[in-house]
């Protein structure tokens, strides 16, 4: 009789062992039928709504991790080149877990960070090595930053797009933002907690008064003798970047999503008054 590969057995165990713990984060999680290098995909939440983004997920299952551990620390993981450059590619976060189907747990790394893409294609190599860090456990807290971390990118591509856009525009009288710059800065805003829809107005927002006290007491640690509407502007990013550094430690965190932000909060939901006070 013929036998299942021992592979397979183990490459499915880890693969489950990943579903259930994203599933256990609250995602909703599929198994990718046609596979074409990505196992599952993931459609990620927060506060009740449907993130815009998704995740792919790669996984590798193992029954020995120390036979790929490095000298140095982490372990290493070959493979194909053509996979490793689409997946750094992918318009959606794609996100490679090495997973110990006998100690249970399992590391994770993102190709994006780590593809080098012009020298594979220089050394004309079939494969490529991942790292992961064995820092980098694969655990509930690991489902909730990658969640924020395709988020994240998500926005950053947003505001690309929004800006590129724009440039028709600049030229014209009087203009200021385009409409879908401020959308997008603003939905961002919201996303991460700085500002919330007025309750008398369904069709706009305003700052949190928690966010005007955290600008507020940024804005003291700033010198505001020359320049109060930069030192505004400081506090703005400051406190932008502090919302969004307690969605979790180890967040990569764009300085355009930053800047674009805080940028919003000072002039579309005008909080000029705060320097012009700071002037009079």
């Amino acid at each position: 009789m013929p036998q299942r590969p021992r592979e397979h057995v183990v490459g499915e165990r880890a693969i489950k062992a990943v579903s259930n713990l994203i599933a256990d984060a609250g995602y909703a999680v599929e198994g990718v039928e046609n596979d074409y290098g990505e196992d599952l995909l993931v459609q990620t939440s927060h506060a009740g709504k449907l993130d815009a983004s998704r995740l792919w997920f790669q996984v590798k299952g193992t029954e020995d991790s120390d036979r790929l551990k490095l000298k140095g620390g982490g372990f290493s993981l070959s493979v194909p080149f053509g996979h490793a450059v689409r997946w750094s590619r992918s318009a959606d976060l794609v996100v490679a877990v090495l997973w110990d189907v006998r100690c249970g747990s399992g590391w994770y790394a993102m190709p994006l960070q780590q593809v080098d893409e012009w020298r594979g294609m220089e050394s004309a190599r079939r494969t490529t090595t991942l790292h992961f860090d064995e820092t980098d456990l694969f655990d509930l807290a690991a489902v909730e930053l990658l969640a924020w971390e395709s988020r994240i990118e998500h926005y950053r591509l947003l505001t690309l797009s929004a800006k590129d856009y724009e440039k028709d525009f600049e030229n014209q009288e009087g203009f200021n933002w385009s409409p879908q710059r401020v959308i997008v800065a603003l939905s961002f805003a919201s996303l991460i907690g700085l500002v919330e829809e007025h309750p008398n107005r369904p069709d706009a927002f305003r700052v949190k008064q928690e966010v005007r006290d955290k600008l507020a007491e940024n804005f003291k640690l700033e010198d505001v003798k020359d320049d109060p509407k930069s030192a505004v502007y400081m506090a703005a990013i400051r406190t932008v970047f502090d919302c969004l550094n307690r969605r979790g430690e180890g967040l990569s965190l764009p300085r355009i999503l930053i800047e674009e932000t805080a940028e919003v909060l000072v002039t579309a939901l005008d909080l000029k008054q705060v320097w012009e006070k700071a002037e009079s």
